[in-house]
Formats: structure tokens, C-alpha cells, sequence
């Protein structure tokens, strides 16, 4: 649209300046208008003529490079059944050629067959004998033209080709096979001819349509007076109407010996026909003559304007002096919008300068404008540049240069939903995280870490196939996408490669490592599933392959569901039970062996459901352990426990040591330390013991030490738990800070019966003493372990025999009563305390 001034009227100054020239032109062009138009009539002839041979002449060549393609098909066929792959040596790339025979003709065509018919576009290929008889035939075809083929080709001896129509038409060509040993055959090779039609309506942009001969019937029509019926067209509606008005008008012969003019409403068409069989099957073309006739009224019309510049020289030539700088003030309103919309390559074609010797203002505003054009496009270049690069970033991990989470979803969305077209197959994944890969990164560092990340990567690039997607989903994750899984082994199988692989070391700063992973893998076979239940089903099924013991597949099943459900009902009836004091302490008496007087307790946790009674540790303590819930009850136990011991002291019942139990997690704990300033306040650091497991030690040694150190600060002992069970405990002993070490009971039990086991604790204990340590027997249940660990000089002592542990309610009047043993339920009677056994 053409911009205008509020209040005026928009008049074109090319307008203005023709109608003062209107005048003293029109009596030139009335002289010259017969003249020219006899003229463009002839012209307009020839212009018929010469598309009608040129239309002819391309089909014809189209027709012999199709001949000449499917030449090379079958040369090809023959080459393919010339060559294999030494047996001795199958991995060679090395191929080697022979003389085909006749089954390896045959072979080749039925393994390529599928190639073939998608990129060489072959609907049929036969191969027949030298009696016709069909020895190999892949697609449908029409017999009729390979009879004729069969009486041309042996006799000619050379390919031969002819042009068939039935339910379509094609380009049939025979060609002659000589093999090694003499034999002759034909192969005969089908395509249709809808890419020769393609090609001719591409060139020459017309309408173009098959009329098959003596066809009584066809989706598109039959015309009556021509005897043909229609096969197909590349516009239905326009042959329709066309061909309508053409059957009425011209028999089929005229159309084959020179084109006729069809007038179409507000259309004119050239049609033209082309036998392209020998049944006398047609090929009609419509070539649309609007645009050539509006052309040559132009053509006219510049000539009788040409015949007015001729009787008006002086006058036109001021005319043409201002035309080009109108036509391109105007070409610029036309295409300064275009900078907008980015066609700046439009922009420069359509502005580029005319070389005619001179320029002006509208020149220079050209050249200003093309070169804006430039710098826009070269800053649009930028944006996209910088555009492209965000949303790699965005979709891709920067370190691996793996899909990230974000495309994987993406990814995982397309697989599934492509099961909607291959109800069969199913989509594999496989969710793999890198076993202690935190451990790697503190020990050696980012660096090696992310060292360790890219190895990985690249490694299991190598074993996975070109339609699977490997995703880095972040840290020590990654996930595995596999398509169109026909045999539920093939995932199998690819895990069992996984793992086979992680078997090897990886070089890390020098360094051999061997990493191993846990895997969880999830088959889906519905196409409604969504990517996030999937990720959910996986991250479950590697979570139980890490509970497994690591370094192992494991497949999500139903029953990882349940278990997850009763994980998260548990975990939010230990948070109630936190939050309404249901757990309780039961103390554990531990004794002084040299003079039997109870010194101290081992506190004991339990759970008082309401509902369910009495629950022991081991059913909640480890779904604690798995979250933060584990640190509220280590501190609770802590904080309750000296509680009871203060209450104890202040009740005037005695003063009493108190053992408590920590995990790993707890022990290394960095709030721990601070914790226990805080619980202790007033009592002496000596009345409280932290008990720990050779397991804290192994998940981090130092920090552990760390934390002995601190605790020893404050007065507070630290004892090895179950020593004796791990493989270093003796290596422990002399690296750390640790006070007390606890006999495992697995030590006490057998003594009656086993002699080595009793030089083992005397060992121990005669150890122990040496490197000032307090040595604890737990576990004691006979008089027989009584008496051996007296003689063996072991310090303390705990077990059934002395006392079951005392609810923390029923403590105070126990201990008022004066005989623990006798009134915790112990089997020592009152002639039997422990001080008299020990005496």
C-alpha cells in the first residue's frame, strides 16, 4: 500500500508525466496498431509451435534417461551379485568381485530388493529364462509388456524398452544377462512413469494428464468421443474442465498433429497431445497461455509506445530521463518493508545499481540501502548464531556434550509416542549411576571427576546402536533411550555389555580405577505412558540395584512400588512419632568386672506405637538412616538419655555413664560436635560415650578422626563397636583416638567350646590394655563366659545374663530396690551377685 499525506490525495508522479505524453502519442499508435498486431499474431504462432516441440522433445528425453537409469539398476544388480566378503575373514572391508550365476543374480535381487524400490524408486524387476518363464519377481507388473520385451530383447540382443498402461503407467525395459557360463536371460525392470510426468510438470510448470486407450472405466472420467479414459492428472479439477471443453470441441487426432487454444473463464490454455505407446496410450499437456498472451498484449502495447516515442523524440526523451529515478523512488516504497521482514538477499537484487554511466540521489539512496541491508543481515546472522548456541546450551551437557535432561524428556516423549505406529516393539530404559563417584571426587578431585564423566560417556557411546539415545540427566546419571526393542533379550544384552565394560580400569590422573555402576531398567510397551513415570520407575529399579550391592542391573517391577509406598507411609509415621515423643529409651546395664558394681548404661532405643505396640529398631532404623529423620533421633536419643542420667543423679540413685549408639551418617555428622556441648551443660563429658562401628570409619577415616578429636576435647570417650567383625580393625586402633573397644559377641559365645577363639579374646584384651584401652564383653549369657573374661582381665561386662535391658520408666524403682540383676529379670540369684561370682 502506498503511504499518503493525512488530507490529500495520492496521484503517481509516473501518472502525471505519461498522460502529458498521452496526447501527442495516441496518432503514432494508431498508425503502427494494425502493423503490430498482424505481427504479434505470427509470433504468438510460432510461439505454439515451438512448445509443442519442446514439450515433445524433453518427454522423449526424459523417457531415455529413465531407460538409461534403470540400465544402470540392473547394472548394478549385477554388480551387487558379483561381489562378497572373503569367508576366511569376515571383518575384512576388503570386497572381492566374481562371475555371478544365476542364484546370486537371484540372491542379490531378493537382498536388495528393499533398497531398490525406496531409492531407485523400482516398483517391479523380474528375471526371466530363455523359455520366459519367471525365475525371480519382486513387486506387481503387468504381463503384457514382458511378453513383448521377451520377443524383442533376445533377438535384438541390446535392452529394449516400451511405455505399458494398466492400473498405471510405466517405462518396462528389457535387458539382456550373459552369465559366466553361457546362459542368457532377461531381466526386466518396472518403474513408473509419474517421475517422468514429475519432472515435465517441474520444468515447465503445465498441467499435465495420462489418457489410457479402451479404458471403459477411471477414477478420474472417460471421454466418449476420444475413446480413452483418464488414468490420472496432475490438477483432477483442471483436466476436468479443460478436457470437457476439448472433447466437445476437437477430436483426438487434432490434438496429436497441433496444439488448439481452450478458453477457461477468465484462462487460456494451449493443449497438446503426445502418443507415449504403442496401444496409442496419450500423454495430454496443458500449458496455461494467459500470462504469454497478457505478454505479448505488452509486447503491443511497448511497441505502439515505442512508435509514440519515435514521432515524439524530444518530448520522450525527458520522459525517460525522469522515468528511472520515478520507478526507483518507487521500487524503494516497495522494498524498504522487505528490511523488516529479513529478505535482504531480495533486498540487494532488487536494488542493485544500473551501470549506465552516471548517478544521482536515488542512486546513492541505493547504495546506502543495500549496504543497511548487509549489516542487518550479517547482526541477524549474529542473533541466530547466539540463538543457536543458548538452546545447545540449553539441550545439551556442556561437559559431555551429551543430550541433557531437557532433551532426554524430549527424546523419551518421541520414543514412546512412536509406539503408536509399531504396537510390537517396546521402548528400553536404562537409568545408570556410577558407584562411589562422590568418594572420587573428594579423594582426587573435580578435575578427575569430570575426567571420569567424559570416559564414561565415551564408553558407553561405543556399546550402544544408532537409534538408541545416550542423556547425561546430571552428576553420576546417566540415562540410555532404546527404540524399537523387538526381542526382550536384546536389552539383556546390552546391560550385560555395560556392566562387562565398567569391569575395566579407567586411567585417571595416572591413576588404573576401576568404577563400577548400578542400573535400573524399565520396559514400556504403552504408548500413553508419560517420560516422568518412566524416570520414576527407572530411578527406583537402579535405587534396589544399589541396595542390591551395587555393580548390578535390576528391572522396575510392581512390587517396588508397593515397597516405595509402605518406605513413604513408614517414613511419615517415624516423623509423627517424632513429633509426639513415641519413642522410648530401654538401658542396657554394662558392669565393672573387677568389682561388679553397675557403672554405666547402654541406651537402647525403641518404638511405642500406639496402634502396634513395642517396635524394635531394626524395623525403622534403617528407612531413618535413608533420610534426614536418622540426625532428629540420634540428637534426641543424645539429649534424652543424659536427661535420665541427670534425673538419676539428682534422684540420689547414682551416677551413671551413658553408651549411645551412632551410625555412620550420624558420627560424621558436622553439627554433632556443637550438638553435644549444647546437651551436656553442666555434666561432665566423661559420663557420655559415643559408640561407632568400624563402618563410620570406612566411609570417611578422616573426618571421623576429626570428630574422635573434638569429642575427646570434651571430655566425651569414643568405643569400637563389634571389634573384631571388620578386616582392619587392628589397623584402627592405632590410627584413631578411640577409648573403649566392645568385644563382638560372636567372640563370647562359642568360649565353652572353642579354645581359639578364646586365645583370640585374651589376645584382644591383653592388646588393648597395652595400648591403654578400656576392653567391653557384650553378649554375655553363661556363668562360663562370666568367669573366662574375669580371668582374662576384661574390664566391663554386658549381657542377659547380668541384666535385659531396663524400660527407662521401670529404672528409677529398679535401681531403688538395690539389685539390678535380681530385679531387671537377669538369671544370677541373690546368693549369686556378681561380686560374689567374681570373688
Amino acid at each position: 500500500m502506498t503511504p499518503q499525506r493525512a488530507g490529500s490525495k495520492f496521484v503517481s508522479l509516473k501518472f502525471q508525466v505519461a498522460s502529458s505524453f498521452a496526447l501527442v502519442a495516441s496518432l503514432i499508435v494508431l498508425v503502427f496498431a494494425v502493423v503490430i498486431y498482424i505481427w504479434s499474431s505470427e509470433r504468438f504462432d510460432r510461439y505454439l509451435n515451438t512448445e509443442f516441440v519442446k514439450y515433445q522433445t524433453n518427454f522423449q528425453q526424459l523417457v531415455s534417461m529413465t531407460s538409461d537409469s534403470l540400465v544402470d539398476v540392473a547394472d548394478q544388480v549385477m554388480l551387487l551379485a558379483s561381489v562378497s566378503v572373503p569367508e576366511e575373514n569376515a571383518n575384512s572391508t576388503v570386497l572381492e568381485t566374481s562371475e555371478p550365476d544365476l542364484q546370486d543374480v537371484i540372491a542379490a535381487i531378493d537382498l536388495h530388493w528393499d533398497n531398490l524400490n525406496l531409492f531407485g524408486q523400482i516398483d517391479s524387476i523380474l528375471l526371466l529364462g530363455d523359455r520366459a518363464q519367471v525365475l525371480a519377481k519382486k513387486g506387481q507388473v503387468s504381463m503384457v509388456p514382458v511378453t513383448e520385451l521377451m520377443d524383442w530383447v533376445p533377438q535384438k540382443s541390446r535392452p529394449e524398452s516400451l511405455i505399458y498402461c494398466s492400473d498405471d503407467c510405466r517405462i518396462y525395459l528389457g535387458v539382456p544377462i550373459l552369465l559366466a557360463n553361457g546362459e542368457r536371460y532377461v531381466m526386466v525392470i518396472a518403474q513408473s512413469i509419474s517421475d517422468v510426468v514429475a519432472a515435465m510438470r517441474r520444468s515447465f510448470d503445465a498441467e499435465l494428464a495420462l489418457a489410457v486407450v479402451n479404458k471403459e472405466a477411471s477414477f478420474l472420467g472417460r471421454l466418449a468421443n476420444w475413446n480413452v479414459g483418464l488414468m490420472s492428472a496432475t490438477s483432477q479439477s483442471l483436466a476436468n474442465e479443460v478436457l470437457s471443453v476439448a472433447n466437445r470441441s476437437y477430436s483426438l487426432k487434432q490434438l496429436l498433429t497441433e496444439g488448439q487454444q481452450i478458453l477457461l473463464e477468465d484462462r487460456a490454455w494451449a493443449l497438446w497431445g503426445m502418443e507415449i505407446s504403442p496401444q496409442g496410450d496419450v500423454l495430454l499437456v496443458a500449458s496455461d497461455l494467459t500470462e504469454e498472451q497478457k505478454s505479448n498484449r505488452n509486447l503491443m502495447m511497448f511497441a505502439l509506445l515505442f512508435a509514440l516515442l519515435a514521432g515524439c523524440f524530444s518530448v520522450v526523451v525527458g520522459f525517460v530521463l525522469l522515468w528511472r529515478p520515478m520507478r526507483r523512488i518507487t521500487l524503494h516504497s516497495e522494498t524498504l518493508p522487505l528490511l523488516a521482514e529479513g529478505e535482504y538477499e531480495v533486498v540487494r537484487n532488487r536494488l542493485a545499481p544500473d551501470h549506465h554511466g552516471y548517478h544521482n540521489e536515488v542512486d546513492q539512496l541505493d547504495i546506502v540501502t543495500v549496504d543497511l541491508s548487509r549489516k542487518l543481515e550479517f547482526l541477524s546472522r549474529e542473533v541466530e548464531l547466539r540463538t543457536g548456541e543458548l538452546e545447545r546450551m540449553a539441550m545439551y551437557d556442556t561437559l559431555t556434550h551429551l543430550p541433557n535432561r531437557s532433551l532426554y524428556v524430549h527424546e523419551l516423549r518421541e520414543a514412546v509416542s512412536e509406539l503408536k505406529d509399531h504396537p510390537d516393539e517396546t521402548v528400553g530404559l536404562i537409568f545408570l549411576d556410577l558407584d562411589a563417584f562422590k568418594r572420587i571426587n573428594e579423594t582426587l578431585g573435580h578435575m578427575a571427576g569430570d575426567s571420569l564423566l567424559v570416559q564414561t560417556s565415551r564408553r558407553l557411546k561405543r556399546l550402544i546402536s544408532k537409534q538408541d539415545t545416550l542423556c547425561r540427566l546430571g552428576g553420576d546419571e546417566f540415562a540410555i533411550i532404546c527404540r524399537h526393542l523387538n526381542d526382550p533379550n536384546d536389552i539383556h544384552i546390552l546391560l550385560n555389555r555395560i556392566l562387562a565394560e565398567f569391569r575395566k580400569p579407567i586411567e585417571i590422573d595416572k591413576r588404573l580405577l576401576t568404577v563400577t555402576a548400578s542400573i535400573g531398567v524399565v520396559c514400556c510397551d504403552n504408548q500413553d505412558a508419560s517420560p516422568e513415570d518412566l524416570t520414576r520407575q527407572a530411578d527406583m529399579a537402579m535405587y534396589a540395584a544399589k541396595d542390591d550391592g551395587k555393580n548390578s542391573f535390576h528391572f522396575f517391577n510392581d512390587q517396588m512400588l508397593i515397597d516405595i509406598s509402605k518406605a513413604l507411609e513408614l517414613e511419615s509415621e517415624l516423623q509423627t512419632a517424632l513429633d509426639d515423643e513415641q519413642f522410648c529409651l530401654f538401658l542396657q546395664p554394662k558392669f565393672d568386672m573387677k568389682t561388679g558394681v553397675l557403672d554405666s548404661f547402654e541406651a537402647l532405643v525403641r518404638w511405642r506405637h500406639p496402634e502396634k505396640g513395642m517396635i524394635m529398631p531394626n524395623h525403622f532404623i534403617p528407612q531413618m538412616e535413608q533420610g534426614e529423620l536418622i540426625f532428629q533421633l540420634g540428637r534426641w536419643v543424645i539429649s534424652h538419655g543424659l536427661t535420665i542420667i541427670k534425673g538419676l543423679e539428682k534422684a540420689g540413685l547414682g551416677q551413671y555413664k551413658l553408651a549411645v549408639n551412632l551410625s555412620a551418617r550420624q558420627f560424621c555428622d558436622d553439627k554433632l560436635v556443637s550438638y553435644l556441648e549444647d546437651c551436656l551443660g553442666d555434666i561432665s563429658g566423661s559420663r557420655l560415650e559415643l559408640e561407632i562401628t568400624e563402618n563410620v570409619l570406612i566411609h570417611n577415616s578422616d573426618l571421623a578422626a576429626s570428630v574422635m578429636k573434638k569429642a575427646n576435647e570434651l571430655g566425651v570417650t569414643v568405643a569400637l563397636d563389634d571389634f573384631g567383625t571388620g578386616y582392619s580393625s587392628l589397623s584402627y586402633l592405632r590410627q584413631l583416638p578411640v577409648d573403649v573397644i566392645k568385644l563382638d559377641r560372636s567372640f563370647i559365645a562359642p568360649t565353652d567350646v572353642n579354645e581359639e577363639s578364646r586365645l583370640i579374646v585374651e589376645s584382644v584384651i591383653d592388646l588393648a590394655h597395652k595400648l591403654n584401652k578400656t576392653v567391653v564383653a557384650e553378649g554375655i549369657e553363661t556363668l562360663d563366659h562370666l568367669q573366662f573374661l574375669q580371668n582374662s582381665q576384661c574390664d566391663s561386662a554386658q549381657g542377659f545374663l547380668l541384666s535385659r535391658p531396663i524400660d527407662e520408666i521401670d529404672l528409677p524403682d529398679v535401681l531403688a530396690k538395690g539389685d539390678v540383676q535380681q530385679e531387671a529379670y537377669g538369671y544370677i540369684t541373690p546368693e549369686q551377685s556378681l561380686a560374689a561370682v567374681i570373688d
